[in-house]
């Protein structure tokens, strides 16, 4: 199972029972995955960029690591204005 994105926090519980049922027995406290979301916000790329860079025992070490060594950030662009593509044509 994929989750690409949690948009409700009703959905959080979830995520606990994919890490328990992963297939590289990381051990986890709640503690850590709040911390993560705090952090990083809840989704999936994130989460397993974190798991991939650093293979220790537990997701509290993959987590001090990945704050420590990556500084994944979130930003909203200033002054950003969404727009359309344009197409012409002749």
């Amino acid at each position: 199972m994929v989750v690409d994105e949690i948009v409700s926090p009703f959905q959080l519980p979830a995520i606990s029972k994919l890490i328990t049922q992963n297939k590289r027995d990381i051990s986890y406290s709640d503690e850590s995955i709040l911390s993560f979301c705090k952090i990083y916000g809840s989704n999936y790329v994130d989460l397993q960029c974190t798991l991939e860079n650093h293979h220790g025992e537990t997701f509290e070490d993959a987590l001090k690591w990945n704050q420590k060594f990556n500084k994944i950030k979130s930003f909203t662009p200033k002054k950003w204005i969404p727009s359309l593509p344009q197409l012409k044509f002749d």
